[in-house]
């Protein structure tokens, strides 16, 4: 995990002459330090280097430029957000919306999210069980009645496969119920491990508290699909070689606009954008005093936690006003 406070852009231009045309390559990379701008800028430098090099030498799938991204940025470049604060490897920072997140190279933390819609395996299942009924009813009929007759029971199916899944979940106790038996037999599957859940407005968060994770492991991908991990928040790990929590509500929750709707949301800004950065700043932790962003449930497991993880959850529980009492947003 790299979260660099200093950022610069490398650009190099390839000039080709023709006496049919004029060819100019530009490539442009960036750099980043934790020590000088300079250092940052001769990383970058480089970098836009050794990518012409590349195109020259006749790869295709080079990148001409590097988007300015943040954390669910572009492959091999580091989280570019603002750093507030750090406990030793534990990096704070402010993401592109305003709130701030805890970022840890080694602390496992999980998304557990509640279903946004119902599962596409649900609505085939449903889909392959009607259509041969379907098929027999339309038979006798003309082709483009036909045609039709499917589309429409094609549509109405999967109208049908949302009420009928959302009714399946309310039989088994809710989502949230779901959930928790589902973090229930993940620990009795793993009795070397142990944990901290959390809930969110969202869903759930699981801390893994017995020891360091490799956010790269196979065995941390086989806990993802066992716990039913965010799909985004799994990538976002891998990319980024790290894990996430968001400890401040997210601001449109505590009735307040988005930090990039209003000012540049991608680190560093330009010196003219930091006084209207900052007076967000102010407006938002008023707003935000009297929330949580996430609430303590229970522990899980019986192995001894790690002193290091218990550290960062120490820091965590405070940020987050976990278990504070305070609605969470």
């Amino acid at each position: 995990m790299i979260v660099p406070r200093y950022w610069a852009e490398g650009r190099v231009q390839h000039v080709e002459r023709s006496r049919e045309r004029r060819r100019q390559i530009t490539i442009r990379r960036f750099g980043w330090s934790d020590t000088s701008i300079g250092e940052a800028q001769q990383m970058a430098d480089a970098r836009a280097a050794e990518a012409l090099e590349a195109v020259l030498a006749g790869r295709r799938r080079v990148q001409r430029m590097e988007p300015k991204v943040p954390y669910n940025g572009a492959e091999g470049v580091p989280i570019r957000e603002e750093i507030i604060a750090r406990q030793g490897e534990t990096i704070l920072t402010r993401n592109r919306y305003g709130a701030l997140c805890l970022n840890t190279a080694d602390t496992a933390f999980i998304d557990i999210d509640h279903r946004a819609s119902t599962p596409p395996w649900f609505a085939a299942l449903l889909l392959m069980a009607v259509f041969p009924f379907a098929t027999h009813l339309a038979h006798p009929y003309p082709l483009t009645f036909r045609i039709l007759w499917y589309i429409a029971t094609t549509l109405l199916m999967l109208a049908v496969s949302g009420a009928l899944w959302r009714r399946a979940v309310s039989l088994f106790g809710g989502e949230s119920a779901m959930i928790r038996r589902r973090v229930e037999r993940f620990f009795r599957r793993h009795p070397d491990l142990s944990g901290t859940l959390y809930e969110t407005p969202g869903g759930y968060r699981l801390l893994l508290t017995q020891g360091p994770v490799d956010p790269n492991s196979p065995t941390l991908a086989n806990w993802f699909r066992e716990l039913r991990a965010d799909r985004e928040y799994v990538k976002m790990c891998s990319r980024q070689h790290c894990f996430r929590a968001r400890v401040t509500p997210k601001p449109w929750r505590i009735g307040g606009a988005p930090l990039h709707h209003s000012v540049g949301a991608v680190w560093p800004l330009n010196p003219d954008q930091l006084a209207k950065r900052e007076a967000w700043v102010i407006e938002y932790d008023q707003r935000r005093t009297g929330y949580a962003a996430c609430r303590f449930v229970q522990t899980f497991g019986t192995a001894p936690e790690d002193a290091q993880v218990r550290q960062v959850q120490a820091w965590h529980d405070e940020l987050s006003g976990a278990r504070s009492g305070l609605p969470i947003a």
